[in-house]
């Protein structure tokens, strides 16, 4: 009876303490940490250690993120270093390519040939030639003749060369025309040479 008596005190202090510990604060029921400072082992295990793994398996989740971003911007610089010695590389080429272009003399003028009956004027290279004045027939010891630019056709071998039309021999295969007047002028671009 006395051990109920002391019980049922004890509950009734518990409860005391409890209703102390929460005062009402205008219509919200306030909770005062300072009068109750103790947190039970189950709080501890149910809140706040399964926040702790919650919140660590969000940062776990955020750095394999962070990892795998890591690891596709190092895979990109090294695409972006490979085009960049590639690209190094070709402009060297270019470069190169230029200077060589700028040292060597210009090629794109034509030159005045003065020819006598009979001579030829072959081709040692690709050329271009003009027949300004005299008469001129086509030299080819090819199946291939000279192509007439001017008119898009093909002139074969003692065929006429007309005037004023730009003749090409596409290769320095020795095709060309050969002067059938007394003097002929001739425009000529390219590797070529003048046989008698």
């Amino acid at each position: 009876m006395i051990k109920t008596r002391i019980i049922a005190a004890a509950a009734a202090a518990a409860l005391i303490t409890s209703a102390l510990a929460l005062y009402v604060q205008g219509d919200e029921l306030i909770y005062d940490s300072q009068s109750d400072p103790l947190v039970s082992l189950s709080y501890i295990n149910d809140v706040v250690v399964a926040e702790y793994d919650k919140k660590l398996a969000q940062l776990s989740d955020t750095l394999a993120e962070l990892s795998k971003k890591n690891t596709a911007l190092e895979n990109a610089n090294a695409a972006l270093q490979t085009a960049l010695v590639t690209a190094n590389a070709k402009l060297d080429s270019l470069e190169k390519q230029l200077a060589e272009l700028k040292s060597e003399p210009d090629s794109s003028g034509y030159e005045i040939v003065c020819l006598k009956s009979g001579q030829k004027l072959l081709a040692s290279e690709p050329c271009e030639m003009i027949l300004r004045s005299g008469s001129a027939i086509i030299v080819s010891i090819t199946t291939n003749g000279v192509n007439d630019l001017s008119d898009g056709n093909e002139l074969m071998n003692t065929a006429a060369a007309p005037l004023y039309h730009s003749l090409l021999v596409p290769r320095g295969d020795g095709r060309g025309i050969q002067i059938t007047s007394g003097e002929a002028y001739v425009m000529v671009r390219g590797g070529h040479q003048i046989v008698d």
